[in-house]
């Protein structure tokens, strides 16, 4: 299961207050600040989003599934994806079998280019939870910057048989698979 704050709401403005009237009575939460950050993304405001994953890091550093989340969030935003691995590390430090971690951080080191570290991340994740379409579609993409296209094919394959709107989730991060 995904970490639903950040997602895309109908209505970000009325989310950002909702975020901010959170925050106002709970300002020791990461989980708000990292929801917040997320709208802030879709709003475009980067400047106040960049200052909220900043505030989650903040709090949310002694907690593994924040420290995990706020990785995600910037991973799939494509923001501060540096900022985002360090999250990743350590989360993995607390919980270093933690499938949904490396699959985060698999997808932050995709997103940076860096395709045999994303796919060795992305075939721990696999090994732990080899039923994760995300974790085969990541890597299809991690594969196919590598060059591997037979190797992506079978990913996603895999991955489409496991979950039919794959394409659709990652095309929700600005990813789209190789063409064959």
């Amino acid at each position: 299961v995904r970490f639903p704050l950040g997602a895309l709401t109908k209505d970000e403005v009325r989310a950002e207050a909702d975020y901010t009237a959170a925050i106002l009575l709970d300002d020791d939460n990461a989980s708000l600040y990292t929801g917040r950050a997320g709208t802030l993304l879709q709003m475009g405001k980067t400047e106040a989003e960049m200052a909220d994953f900043a505030s989650a890091g903040d709090h949310g550093g002694a907690d593994a599934g924040e420290l995990n989340n706020l990785c995600w969030e910037q991973a799939t935003g494509g923001v501060a994806l540096e900022a985002a691995l360090k999250d990743c590390d350590k989360a993995l430090q607390m919980e270093p079998r933690n499938a949904a971690t490396l699959d985060s951080r698999g997808f932050v080191l995709m997103r940076l280019g860096r395709w045999s570290d994303s796919i060795a991340d992305y075939n721990k994740a696999s090994g732990i939870r080899p039923d994760s379409a995300e974790s085969l579609f990541g890597r299809a993409l991690a594969k196919a910057g590598a060059g591997d296209k037979a190797g992506a094919a079978a990913d996603l394959a895999e991955a489409r048989k496991l979950d039919a709107g794959i394409d659709e989730e990652f095309a929700s991060y600005g990813l789209k698979a190789p063409a064959p």
